[in-house]
């Protein structure tokens, strides 16, 4: 049982694309000693957890094969995006919890106004949830708060065009094998464009993950997206899947976890809707400022 004090400790474990690869190596140079006196099992319980208290940055590549369902024919849609987790300890009983998610690099099909498909690059939208998580036990976890999208997108698409909030909820169970949780978000638009369509989506990401020794892991952590505001029967986008990943210790105080996803959408739309998905994940940690190694308050 982990001290009160000690509030975000973990039980004890028993027993691509270039783009991805630069980015993760950039990061080398400012990755963290504070696994130095965890193993590597240890670390990814921590990193797997969505509200685990390493601060990481994760960076995503994901191809999605499209079907696009006008034109008969399936079309790639190539993305990656970049995923920090900044845990911040209000007291030893609560915990602040943030991960914004920036698609630094979106190449999305589309159906132009001329009625050939066409091809639009750049940044997506940016999603900031922002989650305050109270102490529940060393099994069970909660957390809610609101979350924001922010019309950062350089191209109309990929991006809503639209400044959208709504709440934002994490609950789950863990221990030192397994760990099921969900962390869902739903949006409505509330400003932007007026030539842009209003929205209301829903994003439910559910986990699913084994812990096996020397680090490894074995799971999936696809995402439900809901568009209400499509037509009925084009709405749901229902993911499935089967991943791999691996801590390594790099050096004494340097720790990274390398994955791979494939995802099947049992349920998609039939206009540009999402029908499959290889996913590789980076993820180092990284040294929070010194003072919020403790409580703020």
């Amino acid at each position: 049982m982990p001290s009160p004090t000690r509030r975000y400790r973990r039980p004890k474990a028993t027993r691509g694309p270039r783009l991805l690869v630069a980015a993760a190596l950039a990061l080398v140079p400012g990755l963290s000693a504070r696994a130095v006196d965890e193993s590597p099992t240890e670390i990814s319980q921590k990193l797997e957890n969505p509200l685990g208290d390493s601060w990481i940055i994760k960076i995503q590549s994901n191809t999605y094969l499209l079907d696009v369902d006008s034109f008969q024919t399936r079309r790639l849609e190539e993305a990656v995006q970049i995923q920090p987790r900044i845990s911040i300890p209000l007291t030893p009983e609560l915990l602040l919890l943030t991960r914004p998610t920036l698609p630094v690099f979106d190449s999305n099909p589309y159906k132009s106004a001329d009625g050939t498909l066409a091809r639009a690059v750049g940044l997506g939208d940016l999603e900031f949830p922002m989650v305050l998580s109270p102490y529940t036990g060393p099994h069970w976890l909660f957390g809610a708060g609101p979350t924001f999208v922010l019309p950062t997108a350089t191209s109309a698409h990929t991006g809503a065009g639209k400044w959208e909030a709504g709440p934002a909820a994490v609950a789950g169970w863990r221990d030192a094998d397994w760990l099921l949780a969900l962390f869902a978000q739903q949006w409505w638009s509330f400003a932007g464009s007026g030539q842009r369509a209003n929205v209301s989506e829903l994003k439910l990401q559910y986990f699913l993950t084994r812990y096996l020794a020397d680090g490894w892991n074995v799971g999936m952590s696809p995402t439900i997206e809901v568009d209400w505001k499509a037509d009925g029967g084009q709405q749901l986008t229902f993911p499935v899947g089967l991943g791999v990943g691996k801590v390594f210790k790099l050096s004494r105080d340097t720790s990274i976890q390398l994955s791979v996803q494939l995802q099947y959408m049992a349920v998609h739309p039939d206009e540009f809707g999402k029908e499959a998905n290889l996913q590789f994940t980076i993820t180092p940690v990284v040294p929070p400022p010194p003072f919020l190694n403790r409580p703020l308050f």
